[in-house]
């Protein structure tokens, strides 16, 4: 009877050594580095004014009866419109580097930046000979400048 006995001590031996050995069992991930890789840099494109979709002019409104000044300017930002945070337009007279008179202009949408304000408002005449500046900054200091001589 014995040789009937060891199979199923065999077979109790061979259960319990899977048992303790299930833990073991798995598998290991290496995960190699790769050297050559960088840190993605940040970089701050600076706002760009578009001359040719840029301007300001002098019109008289016949219906409130007095000149107003209007100006726009189209800005560019490589970071998103988003990115520029403030377009500020200065006029002076032509020769001279005194500002006559400085606006903020307001985002209308899509880099589309503007102001309009009335004659008796501001320091400016129509028919003056009159120069601005328009300058654009992003929320990082990048600055753009534009001159627009009449």
């Amino acid at each position: 009877m014995s040789a009937i006995a060891h199979p199923p001590a065999l077979a109790t031996l061979l259960v319990v050594s899977a048992l303790a050995l299930a833990p073991l069992q798995g598998c290991f991930i290496v995960v190699e580095e790769d050297d050559n890789s960088t840190a993605p840099v940040d970089v701050n494109h600076s706002p760009t004014i578009l001359s040719d979709l840029t301007w300001w002019t002098c019109e008289f409104s016949p219906s409130v009866g007095e000149y107003f000044f209007e100006f726009q300017a189209v800005v560019d930002d490589l970071d998103g419109w988003s990115d520029v945070s403030d377009v500020n337009i200065y006029f002076f007279e032509t020769g001279s580097p005194e500002v006559l008179d400085s606006y903020s202009m307001h985002y209308e949408g899509e880099g589309v930046w503007g102001g309009l304000v009335w004659e008796d408002e501001s320091f400016l005449f129509c028919g003056d000979a009159t120069d601005a500046i328009i300058e654009a900054w992003d929320f990082f200091d990048a600055n753009d400048f534009l001159e627009i001589n009449f």
